[in-house]
């Protein structure tokens, strides 16, 4: 009788111990398998996942850190380690403190949300003198003990490797920072100090102005949410006068007003390296912003500027010469929406005679006419460092045109011209085709949306068989017909330079295509096809592929748009021909065809080998389950695509199946489109345990689904166990208060989600309640939608309760509720106390940015109420209020408060029962400075 033996782990060959390792997470290969005996041990240094291990982050939910840390003694693989939310216990300090000592890989350690004690401060502390491979390290534990951070200010005297030092809201005070900044008058190795939200005032900042004058090593210091005020940023700029290590500076979120923000101004004169000056959210006026960002004269703060909406007022002819508001718009040369007619332009042109400060020149949305263009043209002969102008949107014709192109002629700068959305005509084209025939600067020229018609573009055609310069050519949106296009046809088979032709939304009919070289915009230089709304179908596909094949035209093709045409199953076998002729196109859109099962074959069998492709948008077409299967199994195959859009099929839970079996095995793909679907509960559970599984994806978009509360509480397990999704879309899925309770539950562990959509899922208070209490726990979740729900004024109360602790949020969307803040005539002291909790919240969040109280019920009360919110937030940039019964009254309240605020760009108050007259009485400062939309 034959004795059958397992095999022992022990002797197993390489191989197969391999193949065991590929089943197990790098945690837990890094906890219990290394050390099972030296061969063992040997072999798992050799497996490739595990020598691609070096960033280990453990949890407060996970267990076994005090072996994963004993484990990492003689690991030489790790170089960062993050452990958040735990409270660690003496045996889990200790082997800290020894790895501290003994690693030589470890370069980030980052100890978030993990307590600690202050005897186990001291010995932290001095493992950090001893290490010599940490380079940063970070600290986000609220209320650091001050011995603490005495033990660190005490590490920075000794230690020789670090240069990033994190200590975000520590509260350490001025007292702490004073250890910090004595040690940095020693210290040679910091580069970076990031001190945000540390309860920092005045006499702190005068700590670090003295080490700001002596230290020679300090590139970036960020001093954002602190409590810094004028007096300490005037000690702040007189350090700024004699530094010259400090390039990067925050000061966001404190009290800095007017008073520092001219010493700020006075030490930008005099700084010649600091080179990136945040100072946005402080109550300064945004003149005195703009001030300081014009000196400095950098791009980054200019850009933050902008996108903040940080308006100058528009330019008026009344102003005396010497405004400074004009000038330092001049000086910025973004005039967007800020000059009103050819007036402010001969005013402009005046002031900016001697300015060889701008390079961009903004115009667009300003009303200019010809006239307008003839005071243009004198700036262009005075200045000459212009080199893009943008004249887009205004009522530019053809004599204006020939104004332009004849100051052009002697130019040499400008490269880029955009005069779309003007109304030159054929006229105007031929003036600018006579100029490009002699011009050799320009690169890039916007004429969409100008009326031009076939006569203007056989001009414009004819010059550019002259034309080598000319790189980009818009003329979409025009009256180009076949004959203009079989114009451009010829030219481009001589035309080598014009890289991009759009002429999108003329109709692409067969014949043209399969003239080709009647194929518009494609050369030998062209690097996308955009053939969007082109009505092509099978037949005109099959042409445009051939044509493409034989013809002398890029080797280089990077996207292909074939979004909203005809093109079916059949056609789909052309596209994929295109796609084997230019190897090197990574963007497919296909979205909005008829493409069925078969073509999604085709597709599938060309995916298997296609190395390029990283984008797929098949939204909006007829596959269902048999489709989505052939599809799936392409990317168990497939290590390119990124992104893979599905949205608006027929994938029913069984081809959800499928999909959720190859993210299992996929380790590319990161954003996956699923929405208007047919998905419910299974096809739920599918995708959470591929969640549990996968470790790349980071969109998932389900909206308009039936996955109901138990497909959400699948979802829920997941999310306690997934480490990468960071955006999540349950829209319109019926998931109901039940749902959310799973959901809320899981967001208080999982610290990796941001944006959460719940719109219409019919959650009420009890839902909302749950997801206020997520936001007092979680700390990453920066964006929640849960429109068109059915919460009513208690859910909105615990919102409030908890947007006082959260500071993370930044927009939170809860319109189309039913929340009423006036109504509730029967407890009127409950309205008031809770209208209170309100402007409380909101007077402590001072993070959260946009607010949407569409259609609810707020009536003039609660508009009152969110007038004193505005009187006293400074964050709040955008206020959605629409549809709410406000009258005249809550309006003028609303009035008041914009007269103070001024953070406020957005406010958006239609469809309510205000009268023109009310609003035609806004203050004139309101109107200026913010967009108002009635």
């Amino acid at each position: 009788m034959t004795n059958n033996l397992s095999p022992s782990l022990h002797t197993l060959s390489v191989e197969l111990v391999y193949r065991i390792l590929d089943f197990l997470s790098p945690e837990n290969i890094l906890v219990s398998v290394q050390d099972v005996s030296t061969r063992l041990g040997a072999i798992v240094h050799t497996y490739p996942r595990y020598q691609a291990y070096n960033n280990l982050q453990h949890y407060s939910f996970e267990k076994n850190l005090a072996f994963i840390l004993r484990s990492l003694y003689r690991n030489k693989t790790i170089t960062m380690l993050s452990i958040f939310y735990t409270k660690l216990n003496p045996q889990e300090e200790n082997h800290l403190i020894v790895l501290l000592k003994i690693n030589q890989t470890i370069t980030s350690l980052c100890l978030n949300w993990t307590s600690i004690s202050r005897e186990y401060g001291y010995q932290f502390a001095n493992a950090l003198k001893i290490n010599k491979t940490i380079t940063t390290l970070k600290l986000h534990q609220p209320h650091l003990d001050p011995d603490i951070t005495y033990y660190l200010s005490d590490v920075l005297r000794t230690n020789q490797t670090l240069i990033n030092l994190n200590l975000y809201y520590a509260h350490i005070g001025d007292e702490g920072v004073c250890h910090i900044a004595n040690s940095l008058k020693i210290n040679k190795t910091l580069t970076t100090l990031h001190l945000e939200g540390n309860r920092i005032g005045d006499v702190g900042m005068q700590h670090l102005a003295d080490v700001l004058k002596v230290n020679e090593t300090l590139v970036t210091l960020d001093l954002q949410h602190n409590e810094v005020g004028d007096e300490g940023t005037v000690n702040l700029a007189n350090a700024l006068k004699t530094n010259r290590t400090l390039l990067s500076l925050d000061l966001e979120y404190n009290k800095i007003r007017d008073s520092g923000g001219y010493h700020l101004m006075n030490a930008s004169k005099m700084n010649q390296t600091l080179q990136t000056l945040l100072i946005n959210h402080n109550p300064m006026s945004h003149l005195q912003k703009q001030t300081i960002c014009t000196i400095l004269n950098i791009k980054e703060i200019i850009h933050k500027l902008q996108q903040q909406n940080n308006q100058i007022d528009k330019i008026s002819t009344s102003r005396q010469e010497n405004s400074l508001e004009t000038i330092l718009t001049f000086n910025t040369g973004n005039l967007k929406h800020r000059v009103a007619g050819d007036e402010d332009i001969r005013y402009m042109a005046s002031m900016m005679k001697s300015n060889n400060t701008v390079k961009i020149l903004d115009l667009c949305d300003s009303q200019i006419t010809d006239v307008g263009i003839r005071h243009i043209c004198d700036i262009l002969n005075n200045l000459k460092s212009i080199n893009s102008l943008i004249l887009k949107n205004n009522r530019i014709g053809a004599q204006g045109v020939h104004y332009l192109t004849n100051a052009l002629i002697t130019n040499q700068t400008i490269t880029v011209l955009d005069l779309g959305q003007n109304q030159i005509r054929d006229d105007g084209a031929r003036h600018l085709a006579d100029f490009l025939k002699i011009n050799q600067i320009i690169n890039t020229l916007n004429l969409s949306r100008n009326q031009i018609s076939d006569k203007g573009a056989h001009c414009l055609a004819d010059a550019l068989k002259i034309n080598q310069t000319l790189v980009s050519l818009d003329l979409s949106l025009n009256r180009i017909g076949d004959e203009g296009e079989r114009d451009f046809a010829d030219v481009l088979e001589i035309n080598q330079t014009l890289v991009t032709l759009n002429l999108q939304n003329h109709r692409l009919n067969e014949g043209k295509v399969f003239q080709l070289h009647n194929v518009p915009y494609i050369n030998k230089t062209t690097t996308g096809l955009d053939l969007r709304r082109r009505y092509i179908d099978d037949n005109q596909i099959y042409f445009l592929a051939n044509v493409l094949k034989s013809s002398h035209v890029a080797e280089v093709f990077f996207t292909l748009n074939l979004r909203n045409n005809y093109i079916g199953d059949a056609g789909v076998n052309d596209v994929c021909d295109i796609l084997d002729t230019f190897k090197t196109i990574y963007t497919l859109r296909l979205d909005r065809n008829w493409i069925g099962n078969e073509g999604a074959l085709s597709l599938a069998n060309f995916l298997k080998t296609n190395q390029t492709i990283t984008t797929l948008d098949l939204g909006e077409n007829k596959i269902d389950d048999e489709g989505a299967e052939y599809l799936a199994d392409a990317l168990k195959m497939n290590q390119t695509i990124t992104k893979l859009n599905l949205r608006v099929n027929h994938i029913t839970d069984r081809g959800v199946k499928h999909i959720s079996e190859a993210l299992k095995i996929n380790h590319t793909m990161t954003s996956l489109y699923l929405q208007g679907n047919e998905i419910t509960v299974k096809g739920a559970h599918y995708l959470a345990d591929a969640l549990k599984i996968n470790r790349n994806l980071t969109y998932l978009h389900l909206r308009r689904n039936q996955i109901g509360a138990v497909g959400a509480q699948h979802l829920a397990d997941a999310l306690k166990i997934n480490k990468t999704l960071h955006t999540l879309n349950l829209g319109h899925n019926g998931i109901g208060d039940e749902g959310t309770r799973y959901l809320s539950d899981a967001l208080k562990i999982n610290q990796i989600v941001k944006t959460i959509n719940h719109d219409t899922n019919q959650i009420g208070n009890q839902g909302a309640s749950y997801l206020s209490d997520t936001l007092m726990n979680n700390q990453t979740i920066t964006h929640l939608y849960i429109w068109e729900n059915q919460i009513g004024d208690e859910g909105a109360g615990r919102f409030v309760d908890a947007l006082k602790v959260n500071e993370t949020i930044l927009e939170l969307t809860v319109d189309l509720n039913q929340i009423n803040f006036y109504t509730v005539n029967d407890f009127p002291d409950v309205v008031k106390r809770r209208m209170a909790l309100w402007n409380d919240a909101f007077k402590i969040n001072q993070t959260i940015n946009t607010i949407n109280l569409d259609t609810n019920q707020i009536e003039d009360q609660g508009a009152s109420y969110l007038s004193n919110t505005l009187m006293n937030n400074q964050t709040i940039t955008n206020l959605y209020i629409w549809g709410n019964q406000i009258s005249d009254q809550g309006a003028c309240h609303l009035a008041d408060a914009l007269k103070v605020n001024e953070t406020i760009l957005v406010l958006k108050i239609g469809l309510n029962q205000i009268s023109s007259r009310t609003m035609n009485g806004f203050p004139d400062i309101v109107k200026i400075r913010m967009k108002l939309r009635k």
